[in-house]
């Protein structure tokens, strides 16, 4: 999403959003422009986009939605419908008996005043919440509605946040399926999303795995663990993998599917994250297909042992991470030191190890300088072998000058049993969780989910 002031004054807000519709909103104060004027702004927005929503304020005179529907400037124009109270249907038969009936008779009057009936949206404000669930379904109902918009002012905050939330239980549990969006001029439009569980808008976030390889041997691994790929040849009964197993194991996205993907998935996706069985920096076009994504505006995330990236792809993901938007790096490193890397990583080597932490380095060094770039977060995943680490983790992160995220281990079958830490050394664990929090809170390591820590600490 983004804004364009077209003028000076007074601007024309813009977001345009991919593969759905350029959402436009007219400030009030355009009333005293003449129509030749905004049409000549509308020309200069039609070009970027096929479909335009133009957000109609009510105040709004002499722009009428027609001229604008002839001209092809407009696919759709919202208009601002008010819900007062709790009213009688005096607008025709409904299910319902607590829908705000005014509103929905003014909306019929804007309706009667144009002829393209379906290209007109409301954007519903409230001022008591008893009617805002079953007037929201009476409206697609009635009016045969593509989508609506909640005109929701500022930060999502208490009782406003409530009232929306259940509405959106309301119409959830009656297997409402439209779409429901919040105005796309306010900057906290997500935030609205999240905090009242708006499942109507659509996805805001896509996980896709590029490639099942790795070189690595993380002994946790539910796929290229050592103790996995053994058992497997076992299971298979001739003391070798499976064909199954090694097709799926060397499985990677063709380049293809992944800008195919990118290219079909709705405006309302944001972020992506880029994980899996495997690391996707194995994947022969990793660089490219990264790079397409984040040229469409999107934050990234990418789980990785960062071994791969040679100083020069570096630099170039480097540039990639300017804009303010999210271009993070998960570095599995599970490990403050060679030792422990080579205990954690049976078939890895010390100079593996000392590669990972110089590519972490620079980057790290790259977006201090630059302040922009590459956020890195050093990953460990807490097991027997590496629990004891985790203050020194801390350490590398300050001296480093990246986040750290201590996380449990995930235990993907019996085999992995044996690296949950004993309960015998349970409270060794407990009381160094204890100094990670003070150790992060002394060398200001930013510590990503910070309150599981602490519940570990004070179990």
């Amino acid at each position: 999403m983004y804004a364009i002031n077209l003028f000076k004054n007074d601007p024309i807000r813009i977001s345009i959003h991919k593969n759905e519709f350029t959402f436009i909103r007219l400030p009030s104060s355009f009333h005293s422009i003449t129509d030749e004027e905004v049409e000549l702004q509308i020309n200069k927005l039609a070009e970027m986009s096929e479909e335009i929503y133009i957000s109609v304020n009510d105040t709004l005179k002499g722009l009428e939605p027609d001229v604008l529907f002839d001209a092809k400037k407009a696919k759709w124009v919202g208009f601002t419908v008010t819900l007062n109270e709790k009213s009688s249907d005096s607008t025709g038969s409904s299910i319902f008996s607590n829908i705000d009936a005014d509103a929905i008779k003014k909306f019929s009057i804007i309706l009667d005043q144009v002829k393209y009936k379906g290209s007109v949206i409301p954007e519903i404000t409230f001022l008591s919440d008893y009617t805002l669930g079953p007037t929201i379904w009476e409206f697609f109902q009635r009016f045969n509605l593509p989508f609506i918009f909640l005109r929701m002012p500022g930060e999502p905050k208490g009782q406003d946040v409530k009232r929306v939330k259940e509405a959106f239980e309301y119409l959830r549990i009656r297997g409402f399926k439209k779409k429901i969006y919040f105005n796309f001029d306010n900057p906290y439009w997500d935030e609205w999303n999240k905090k009242t569980l708006n499942t109507f808008s659509g996805i805001t976030t896509v996980h896709i795995d590029l490639s099942n390889k790795c070189t690595h041997s993380c002994v946790f691994c539910g796929l290229w663990g050592p103790d996995f790929i053994e058992e497997s040849k076992k299971n298979s009964g001739t003391n070798k993998l499976d064909d199954n197993l090694k097709n799926f194991m060397n499985r990677q996205m063709p380049h293809e599917k992944a800008i195919e993907i990118l290219e079909s998935l709705p405006f309302t996706v944001k972020e992506v994250q880029f994980g899996g069985a495997g690391d996707p920096l194995t994947h022969p076009n990793w660089l490219d297909i990264i790079s397409s994504w984040r040229n469409r505006g999107m934050q990234i995330e990418v789980l990785s042992n960062y071994e791969y990236p040679s100083m020069a792809e570096l630099d170039f993901l480097h540039q990639l991470g300017k804009g303010g938007k999210k271009f993070r790096f998960i570095v599995n490193v599970s490990a403050a030191s060679a030792d422990v890397y080579k205990t954690v990583r049976p078939r890895q080597t010390k100079e593996v190890f000392d590669k990972v932490i110089s590519n972490i380095r620079y980057s790290a060094m790259l977006r201090n300088r630059d302040g922009f770039g590459i956020e890195v977060v050093m990953l460990q995943i807490i097991n027997l072998y590496n629990y004891k680490e985790a203050v020194k983790m801390i350490e590398l992160a300050a001296e480093l000058g990246v986040a750290v995220w201590l996380k449990p281990l995930e235990v993907h079958g019996p085999i992995h049993k044996k690296f949950i830490i004993p309960q015998a050394e349970y409270e060794e664990f407990k009381d160094l969780m204890s100094q990670v929090l003070v150790k992060a809170e002394e060398l200001k390591v930013n510590l990503l989910f910070k309150e599981y820590i602490e519940k570990i600490a004070i179990a």
